[in-house]
This record gives structure tokens, C-alpha cells and sequence, in this order.
């Protein structure tokens, strides 16, 4: 092999993998999880699209309605049109399929495209490349004990897009994210107060002279703003609709599984984690301010999430992955995010 094939090879292989892994992870949740429950699928896509989904889900838009946009496309084509309907949506199973299977593809390929710019940032090649694998061996873990929740995907992959714009100082792009972002899931609200203490820092006691007129503080105000003012209109256009998950009904369903339910937990987070805590306080500045904003998010979870569910940790992947590294080989001290400038962002990222 030439020196200059094996320096491209070098150059490519993090794409090359992000793709492979992208790859497996789609067809084996396509296998798993999409395949054997089609018509169950069928059904809670239609609620979602006519509006009658029960209300833990109604508001949940973004994704199904993506999925509608481009089964209903797929469907002009020969080649995605198929003998079974699903019924009642005006187009077959098999364009229904697609559209789902190219919408996963898409949100693992951001999700994991930004988590590699993330650890390139702060990490040597090696350790970019298992934390790729890291990743996607903890994502594979979490396609069980569930069917249809095609928005996690995304709300991963726009969590990491959005430290990725934070670490290059988009300011404008981040705000635009954050409201797409409230019409994917709730959860997503905490991705703008990540931003917001990323801004303003973590030294509680400083909060009081914070320079309002600073362009990121108030790209962070207006960030919350924005995915709350989304939130609310989806609600308008949406609908009502009486609640029909509790807070009791959340407790006895995890009182009922508690014991897989650390089992699980344990199997996915359990090594990671303990890496992370030990170097939470030498990581990027970004991630320890993504940390503290994942906080509540974690408390919403565990008050109103059934904890067996573990697809939910997904998300934590952009900043469970970089601090766990962080324990295993310390980031670059000249890389973003490490400076001591007025953002924790240096011009040329």
C-alpha cells in the first residue's frame, strides 16, 4: 500500500465507519423493532397524523409527520409501491417501511457525524474511533422493549448537533434548532438550557453580573424563547386532549420491573458512567455545561418514564461519551472548548 492511499485511508476511515455502524444499527432496528410490529406501527403513525394520538405523544409531530411527507412521495415511485396497504394511510407498507428506514438512517448518520466531530475536537484519531464504537454498541443495546418511538433517534442526533454548533459558535443556527427541536419531543427543552449555561457559565455566583448584551447570552435567551414559542403553537394546532399517563401510573408499572430495570440500566450505562464522573471535572467546558443541564432532564425520566426504557439515554451519548474518553486520555488542552476565551470558543472552530 502506497503512502499516500494509506494516508487517505487514515483520512476516510472515520466517515467510512460512521457509515458502517449507521448501516448495521438501521437494519438491525428495522429487524428488531420495525419488522415484527408494522401493523401496530401503522396504527399509532395514523393517530399521530389525524391528530387522535393520546396525549403523551400528540405533540410529537415533527418526525411522523416527515415520515407521512415522504411515504406518500415514495409511493409515486414503482419500485417502493407494494401489494399490502397500510391501510388506513393512503400508500403500502412497503413505502411506509422505507420512509422510516431512511429517517433512522438520517438521524444516526447526523447523531454520529456529530458525535465524531465532537471527540475530533478534543480527543487523538484513536479514541475518536472507539468512541464511535462505543456509541454504537450502547445505541444497538437500547432496541428493546419498545415499538414506535421514532423521535429518539432525532432527539439524539439534534442534541449533538446542537453542542456542535455550540462548540463552533453558530449562535443563529443553534436558535433554529431549538425550534424544530420542541416540535420532535419535550425533552428537547433542555438542549437550549444547555446553551444557556454554556453562556453564562457555571459559577452560580457570577449569574448576577452577567452582560445581557453579550450576542451569545441572548442567542441563549432567545434559543428558549423560540422552542417555547414552537411548543406552544404545536400545542394550538394539535389540539387538547385529556392526559392519560401519570406520575402513579409510571411508578407501579417501574415498581413492577424494578429489578430488570437496574439490570438493564446497568448493562448499558455501567462502566461508561463511572468513567464519566471521574472525569466530569476535566472536560470540555461544553460538556460539563451540557451535564448540569441534563439534570432535570434525568429527573423527568425517572418521574415520568418507565425506567426499563433505556432508549432514553441516547441522548446523553454526545456528553457521556467525550467525558467518559476524558478518563482514559485527557482532551487536548489546546483544543475548543479548553481555551480560557469569552465564550470557551476559540475563532477557528
Amino acid at each position: 500500500m502506497t503512502t499516500i492511499l494509506r494516508d487517505r485511508l487514515a483520512v476516510s476511515l472515520p466517515a467510512l465507519l460512521v457509515l458502517q455502524l449507521c448501516s448495521m444499527l438501521t437494519f438491525n432496528y428495522y429487524s428488531r423493532v420495525e419488522a415484527p410490529a408494522w401493523k401496530r406501527r401503522v396504527e399509532v403513525h395514523a393517530s399521530l397524523i389525524h391528530g387522535t394520538a393520546p396525549y403523551e405523544k400528540r405533540y410529537r409531530v415533527l418526525i411522523p409527520y416527515l415520515a407521512e411527507g415522504l411515504a406518500r412521495t415514495l409511493e409515486t415511485i414503482p419500485t417502493f409501491r407494494g401489494s399490502v396497504s397500510a391501510a388506513p394511510m393512503p400508500y403500502s407498507t412497503r413505502a411506509f417501511n422505507a420512509a422510516y428506514v431512511l429517517l433512522n438512517f438520517s438521524a444516526l448518520l447526523l447523531l454520529l457525524t456529530c458525535l465524531r466531530r465532537l471527540l475530533e475536537a478534543w480527543f487523538e484519531p484513536p479514541f475518536v474511533l472507539f468512541g464511535l464504537v462505543l456509541a454504537a454498541a450502547m445505541i444497538d443495546f437500547t432496541f428493546r422493549d419498545h415499538f414506535f418511538h421514532p423521535w429518539s433517534f432525532w432527539e439524539a442526533a439534534f442534541y449533538a448537533l446542537g453542542m456542535r454548533f455550540l462548540l463552533r459558535g453558530r449562535w443563529g443556527a443553534m436558535i433554529l434548532l431549538s425550534g424544530v427541536a420542541a416540535s420532535c419531543r419535550e425533552t428537547t427543552a433542555f438542549l437550549p438550557l444547555g446553551f444557556l449555561l454554556f453562556a453564562v457559565g457555571l459559577d452560580f455566583r457570577r449569574w448576577a453580573r452577567i452582560d445581557l448584551k453579550r450576542r451569545d447570552v441572548q442567542a441563549a435567551i432567545g434559543s428558549l424563547a423560540l422552542w417555547l414559542g414552537v411548543w406552544v403553537a404545536v400545542h394550538r394546532f394539535v389540539g387538547y386532549a385529556p392526559r392519560t399517563f401519570f406520575l402513579e401510573t409510571a411508578l407501579v408499572g417501574n415498581l413492577a420491573r424494578l429489578p430488570y430495570s437496574i439490570l438493564v440500566n446497568m448493562l448499558l450505562l455501567g462502566v461508561p458512567l463511572i468513567l464519566a464522573a471521574t472525569a466530569l471535572g476535566r472536560s470540555p467546558r461544553l460538556v460539563r455545561a451540557m451535564t448540569v443541564a441534563f439534570v432535570p432532564y434525568v429527573a423527568v425520566l425517572l418521574a415520568l418514564g418507565y425506567w426499563w426504557e433505556i432508549r432514553y439515554w441516547m441522548t446523553v451519548l454526545p456528553v457521556l461519551i467525550p467525558a467518559a474518553l476524558g478518563a482514559i486520555q485527557p482532551p487536548r488542552a489546546s483544543s475548543p472548548d479548553m481555551g480560557s476565551g469569552p465564550f470557551g470558543v476559540h475563532a477557528c472552530c
